[in-house]
């Protein structure tokens, strides 16, 4: 009888194995990630970053606009004009992109590979995110976005945040 109640056990578990969130280097945050995720629902209209936990490639203000035939991002930053193709993996709860600046001119920050995890949002205010650019270093970071720029985060943003384990700092 155990015999039977093992081969079942390890039988189940094989079949509800989750799909890692992020490239080796990166943190999997599968069991943070929202699990139903309408993706046409968050990636319709505009962001802006409120908020970033390292202050790298991004700035705050910076908008995005969001797009789900194809699945896409546009933003500008620094002068650059950059577009985040993204495909979102079967049992998947993050998001692939693949972002290209217009231009010749190509930094590390211009053109790259992420992966974006939406741990929390309600998608008509925020939306809290996990991201982390596949590059030789992973460099991971936690965005908060609003859907208004002026609007200062509320609590129940600021403590989005530590569904991944941070603290809201600004």
């Amino acid at each position: 009888m155990i015999i039977v109640l093992t081969f079942f056990g390890i039988l189940g578990c094989t079949f509800c194995a989750q799909v890692r969130t992020g490239p080796k280097g990166c943190r999997d945050v599968y069991n943070e990630a929202m699990p139903n995720l309408n993706l046409a629902q968050f990636f319709t209209g505009s962001w802006y970053l409120t908020y970033a936990k390292h202050q790298n490639h991004t700035a705050d203000c910076v908008k995005f606009e969001g797009s789900t035939d194809p699945l896409q991002i546009k933003y500008e930053v620094f002068g650059k004009k950059i577009t985040c193709n993204g495909e979102q993996g079967t049992n998947a709860r993050h998001v692939d992109f693949d972002c290209k600046a217009d231009g010749k001119e190509k930094t590390a920050y211009t053109d790259y590979q992420s992966i974006m995890a939406v741990t929390d949002t309600d998608y008509t205010t925020y939306g809290t995110l996990y991201t982390c650019k596949k590059s030789s270093g992973h460099e991971e970071n936690v965005f908060i976005l609003t859907r208004s720029k002026t609007d200062p985060p509320s609590q129940t943003v600021k403590n989005s945040v530590t569904k991944l384990g941070d603290t809201f700092e600004q």
